[in-house]
């Protein structure tokens, strides 16, 4: 099987009563299984994850990263512009959170293997917003600026920004025309 220095996942996090009582726009997985995903075959040792999440699932996508054998070592912030009353309690949920991990053990202190060297002076980002579930292709900007490929986003969907048309990038999906074949998923 293929392994990548980098992987961007968003997966379809569960939301049991939907969005603001909207059924989502897709199938979503559990939080056991989204931690069954085979990541630990598909990313190279110091290789990095990114995975996306929501304030709902925070705390949970850092046992995920763990449970794929990555240690959290950064969680970016997608702050997104303003729109109308939006979902939320308290306070509008107009974030997005990435979390980021590598495949080495705890106490490592391996930091540029697989990396360009790059460094990003921020961890949160005022990129503009799409469709339902769409990444600005910011971020994958982002990616490539810091991190070596070969490059694999699960999850991907035909919009995505990188869909056919970035160098170095697989993608799989049940929305997109997969590039790659994952047994059992």
């Amino acid at each position: 099987m293929r392994r990548f220095r980098c992987i961007a996942i968003d997966p379809p996090w569960e939301y049991p009563e939907g969005l603001q009582g909207r059924k989502l726009p897709y199938e979503t997985m559990p939080i056991s299984r989204i931690a069954e995903l085979p990541v630990p075959s598909l990313l190279m040792r110091e290789g990095y994850v990114f995975l996306w999440t929501t304030n709902r699932h925070l705390e949970q996508a850092f046992s995920v990263v763990r449970n794929w054998g990555c240690t959290p070592r950064q969680t970016l912030t997608w702050c997104k512009p303003l729109a109308g009353v939006g979902l939320g309690g308290m306070f509008m949920t107009n974030t997005e959170f990435i979390l980021v991990g590598q495949n080495i053990g705890e106490r490592s202190h391996a930091r540029t293997k697989n990396t360009k060297g790059h460094r990003v002076g921020t961890a949160w980002f005022n990129w503009p917003v799409a469709g339902n579930s769409e990444k600005p292709e910011e971020f994958y900007r982002i990616v490539e600026k810091v991190c070596l490929g070969p490059y694999l986003e699960m999850f991907a969907r035909d919009r995505s920004p990188l869909f056919g048309t970035r160098e170095g990038w697989d993608v799989w999906g049940d929305q997109c025309r997969s590039t790659i074949d994952l047994p059992c998923w």
